[in-house]
């Protein structure tokens, strides 16, 4: 089961900073434009998608910082994720 938590965004067709199943995620999905994604995540991101995978999580979330032009601070939207990254983890099913 994919659990996708939303840390911070700004509205439903603005930047999103989300933790999925434990990878960081800050994306756009622009009604008639282009989609956006940042991601600690393996996408496997061509030369003709925009965004970048495979980042630290620092990297993410000052991308999302920049580009959503977010008020909170770095050490705040860190703390929010890692939190979300633990409870992910202890929410994980055990084998």
């Amino acid at each position: 089961m994919i659990k996708r938590q939303i840390i911070h965004t700004r509205g439903t067709r603005d930047w999103q900073l989300a933790v999925c199943n434990g990878d960081v995620t800050a994306s756009i999905y622009p009604v008639g434009g282009e989609s956006i994604i940042f991601s600690t995540a393996d996408f496997d991101l061509g030369s003709r998608d925009r965004g970048q995978d495979n980042l630290s999580v620092a990297h993410v979330v000052a991308l999302y910082r920049k580009h959503a032009a977010c008020e909170h601070s770095q050490t705040d939207l860190l703390e929010r994720v890692r939190a979300a990254i633990d409870e992910a983890t202890t929410d994980a099913p055990l084998a």
